[in-house]
């Protein structure tokens, strides 16, 4: 039996917790998203780069952040999937 190991996919959820200086409004959790999405292709080159070995080829690619509010003064954002295809 042979199994096909050219194709898989991984979804990966990274956590962080974020302490600000003062009460956090639900209002501003968009520009915690936002925030992280101008950094999503540099982080996709570097960790598709780094993932990489001599002969797997993998593409990591961040799909979509999610925020909410831990405390008042918690964010926690969520990189709902970090998709790896091999």
């Amino acid at each position: 039996m042979h199994a096909d190991t050219q194709q898989a996919d991984y979804l990966v959820v990274a956590s962080i917790t974020y302490r600000a200086n003062g009460a956090v409004s639900n209002i501003c959790l968009p520009q915690y998203e936002d925030f992280m999405a101008q950094y999503y292709s540099g982080l996709n080159a570097i960790l598709t780069q780094r993932c990489s070995a001599i002969n797997v080829n993998m593409n990591v690619t961040f799909v979509k952040t999610r925020s909410s509010l831990f405390q008042e003064n918690m964010v926690n954002v969520r990189n709902g999937q970090i998709c790896c295809k091999i």
